[in-house]
Order: C-alpha cells, then sequence, then structure tokens
C-alpha cells in the first residue's frame, strides 16, 4: 500500500480556518492558564482560611482555659479574704482581756476562787445510756 500524498488548498478560506484554528487553540490555551489560576488562588484561599480558623480556635481555647483560672484564682482569693478578715477579727478579740478571760474560762474549765463550774449537756441526744 502506498501512501496518499494530501496536499492541502492554498486559498482565503483554508488560510481562514487556519486562523480560526490558531486562534481557538490560543483561547484554550488562555481558558486552561486562568482555570489554573483560578484553581491555585482557590486552593491558598482555602489555606489560608483553615490556617486562620485552626488559629482563632486556639485563641478561644486559650482565652477558655484563662477565663477558668482567672475565676478559680478569684474564688481563691475570696476564701484567703474572708479567712483574713476572720483571723483579724480573732485576733482583735482575743486582745481583748474580758473576751479573753472568758475563753480560757470555757475551754480550760477554769474557775475563779469560790466557783463551782457545772457542765450540762446542750441537747438530750447527747445523754449516754437513754437511748
Amino acid at each position: 500500500m502506498a501512501k496518499a500524498q494530501i496536499s492541502h488548498l492554498d486559498n482565503a478560506y483554508t488560510r481562514a480556518q487556519q486562523v480560526e484554528r490558531d486562534q481557538q487553540a490560543a483561547r484554550n490555551r488562555r481558558r486552561q492558564i486562568h482555570r489554573r489560576r483560578r484553581v491555585i488562588l482557590v486552593a491558598v484561599l482555602v489555606l489560608v482560611l483553615v490556617g486562620g480558623g485552626v488559629q482563632l480556635w486556639r485563641v478561644h481555647q486559650a482565652q477558655v482555659q484563662a477565663t477558668a483560672r482567672v475565676a478559680t484564682a478569684k474564688k481563691q482569693l475570696h476564701k484567703v479574704t474572708t479567712k483574713q478578715k476572720n483571723l483579724q477579727i480573732q485576733v482583735n478579740e482575743l486582745n481583748n482581756a474580758d473576751y479573753l478571760e472568758k475563753l480560757i474560762r470555757a475551754k480550760y474549765y477554769m474557775s475563779k476562787s469560790g466557783e463551782t463550774i457545772f457542765n450540762i449537756p446542750d441537747s438530750d441526744d447527747s445523754i449516754p445510756g437513754d437511748k
């Protein structure tokens, strides 16, 4: 089999067709380039948004933890402040001679000369053997 020799006509119509095919190929290349650029830009945008979202989530978590620590510290500060006030009141009372005398007499069952101390239970539940 012999190869068929094909020759193209060289007239205005075939030249116009060739120019149109070349222009279409150039448009297709530009579309493909623009499509790649759009895909790359969208991918970069998605990466930036995901990175920003992750960073925002981390900051939010850190803020939640810091808020919890502050609340705990405030509670502890309130307890310590209350305890300090109570201790200050107790120190002031211990500086009062009348209160100190009353406290020592009640706690250590001390009495004045000629005084008799009686222990009376506070409630009926504390009487042994009644049950």
